[in-house]
């Protein structure tokens, strides 16, 4: 932040409401996204079973004269175990395709999340994102820009209330865009604490508008689909930001955190493969916390996945584990700039 302060303008920058067609809030999918879990570990735990009652029965056949009857007393325990575990897995799948139903009538479709339900959904989307995508659940979250609580159409008369400079917030895994905005206690005792309206919320989107004119929005993404695709469709929101308004912005600041700074890297990589026109407004991207070179964890987590699947007894171990594969990341701090007019770290006056 500067220390000198410039006369104090509009301190929350207003943008109109314009709902695009095709992104509203979808109704809420809880309970179908709960069966999807369920029945995941029913096969799971069914895997498990299966192998390791086959180990048991594969050392009695050995013993002399045992083989035969053991091979028919195993036939009919399989047979009465996949038996179970269907009508377990079919079982509860009826059940909360009932409370699917009653979820979806007792909830209201256009009501967008907010607070703890939003955290909620974006910890899911964290876990069990790709699967919720997969599966068209309701709750798999769509990548879009928001700006002070709502969404931010890439319509001309949405992006017209941005100014020539804008700061792109891109969050974490199982996060959304209320991470970047502290509670206000948080900063009490600062020299922000008293520089906005009374009421107005402090965060980091209104003391940049304030102290620097730059204009501030945030990205809410999928964190459970690979960061490959995450970078795939910033790539192209942001050209379709470019296309909307191609006059607007004149230069993107992109900061991001943890998994964030490596779906902005990963954007800017395919900009330049595409020679896509948004990737010359960019002057700078930071990474807070970044694994660029890998998390520790991650790869902890990988050798945990080679030794489950020795054996055929945590094989469906290592496939679970494969699936959530760790995306922990390491401490760090990484500036990236670019173009004649890229300036020092941290450094957004205009």
């Amino acid at each position: 932040m500067n220390e000198k302060r410039r006369p104090a303008g509009p301190a929350r920058q207003r943008f109109p409401t314009v709902s695009p067609p095709g992104t509203g809030p979808a109704s809420q999918a809880y309970a179908a996204a709960l069966k999807t879990g369920v029945q995941a570990g029913v096969q799971t735990v069914r895997d498990m079973h299966l192998a390791i009652a086959d180990k048991a029965f594969g050392g009695v056949r050995l013993v002399p004269g045992l083989s035969v009857p053991t091979r028919v007393v195993q036939g009919v325990h399989d047979a009465i175990a996949q038996g179970v575990y269907a009508a377990v897995r079919h079982g509860s799948g009826a059940l909360l395709a009932v409370a699917d139903v009653a979820e979806r009538l007792a909830t209201d479709g256009s009501r967008s999340p907010q607070g703890a339900e939003l955290a909620l959904r974006s910890a899911l989307n964290g876990v069990f994102g790709d699967a919720l995508a997969e599966a068209g659940n309701a709750l798999s979250v769509r990548m879009g820009f928001h700006a002070h609580g709502s969404v931010l159409p890439l319509v001309p008369e949405a992006l017209a209330g941005l100014r020539p400079r804008v700061c792109l917030f891109i969050h974490g895994l199982a996060c959304d865009e209320s991470s970047w905005q502290r509670p206000d206690s948080a900063w009490a005792g600062s020299e922000w604490a008293d520089s906005l309206a009374p009421g107005e919320p402090v965060h980091y989107a209104a003391l940049l508008a304030k102290d620097t004119e730059v204009c501030s929005i945030q990205l809410r993404y999928n964190t459970g689909l690979p960061v490959a695709e995450n970078a795939r469709q910033l790539a192209q929101l942001l050209q379709q930001w470019r296309n909307a308004a191609p006059d607007q912005v004149r230069e993107l600041v992109l900061i991001g955190h943890s998994m964030g700074g490596l779906v902005a890297r990963g954007a800017i990589e395919q900009a330049e493969a595409l020679h896509l026109p948004w990737r010359d407004r960019v002057r700078l991207l930071i990474c807070l916390g970044s694994p660029h070179q890998g998390a520790k964890l991650e790869k902890l987590g990988h050798l945990s996945e080679l030794a489950l699947g020795v054996s055929r007894v945590t094989q469906p171990l290592a496939r679970l584990a494969r699936a959530r594969a760790a995306r922990a990341s390491r401490t760090c701090v990484k500036v990236w700039r670019s173009g004649p007019a890229a300036r020092p770290p941290g450094d957004l006056r205009p």
